[in-house]
């Protein structure tokens, strides 16, 4: 299965890595980072459970209507695109105040919208290229997806990271964080979705008392020396191995 959202930090490319670690057996599996869907949807592919939990209610009502009937949320997306002012500044409006319309259905269409007309597949900002991603293929197979093996869990916290305090210490656990950067202006706006602020070193001392979990991240060297009390291995861009001073990727596995 293939995620219907472009980026959002898709991880669908470390699947190969990913399931060497994990247990031979279908196992459930909690992504507490859950956004767009990419390994998610892989590992769900071979029977595996997974529990996305979030704490953007945008994230959870997209995706609980995909689930629940995607074919309805396919028409709505279809009547949105459709609209004869669905340009530019239509988009712009969209993305300001898509989260006040009261009908779910239409609001979790208007954040595919966002989603798929996006140049970086943010939500709440970026510019907009058209709907060139939006077309009767990308629709047919969103009508046609089946996720019974996917649940999705909802939580009222400002920080993504705290999610981890609700799944038990012997669960399986994927970790898909945003690409690491140093926020040298504490106070500047970002977007809260496609870029959450995490606090690695707080998430370090979280992960330490859990069992079994893997990270799926992009390299850099500060992540690196965080992690360096547990197993990391390293990839280029195409998730070949490499070593760490060509390396664009990174693993690191507690199990």
């Amino acid at each position: 299965m293939k995620t219907p959202l472009r980026k959002l930090n898709n991880r669908a490319g470390s699947f190969s890595k990913v399931v060497k670690h994990l247990a031979d057996e279908p196992t459930t599996i909690h992504f507490p980072f859950f956004v767009n869907g990419g390994l998610e949807l892989s590992l769900c592919a071979v029977e595996n459970k997974i529990v996305g939990h979030t704490n953007h209610w945008c994230v959870y009502d997209f995706w609980q209507c995909l689930k629940d009937d995607p074919r309805r949320l396919a028409d709505n997306i279809q009547f949105i695109v459709g609209y004869e002012h669905f340009e530019e500044r239509f988009y712009y409006h969209m993305q300001e105040h898509f989260q006040e319309n009261v009908d779910v259905f239409v609001r979790s269409a208007q954040f595919y919208a966002l989603n798929m007309c996006n140049e970086s597949g943010q939500i709440y900002s970026g510019k907009f290229i058209g709907t060139k991603y939006i077309n009767e293929m990308s629709l047919f197979n969103m009508k046609n997806l089946e996720l019974h093996n996917l649940q999705l869990n909802m939580h009222e916290t400002e920080k993504p990271i705290d999610i981890i305090d609700k799944i038990n210490s012997d669960e399986q656990i994927i970790i898909t964080p945003p690409k690491f950067s140093y926020r040298l202006l504490p106070g500047a706006q970002v977007d809260t979705l496609a870029a959450p602020n995490i606090d690695h070193t707080r998430l370090h001392e979280k992960l330490q008392e859990k069992n079994k979990w893997i990270m799926v991240c992009n390299y850099h060297n500060r992540l690196s020396d965080i992690y360096n009390n547990f197993h990391i291995e390293y990839y280029d861009q195409n998730w070949r191995p490499t070593n760490k001073s060509t390396a664009k990727e990174m693993l690191i596995v507690k199990s």
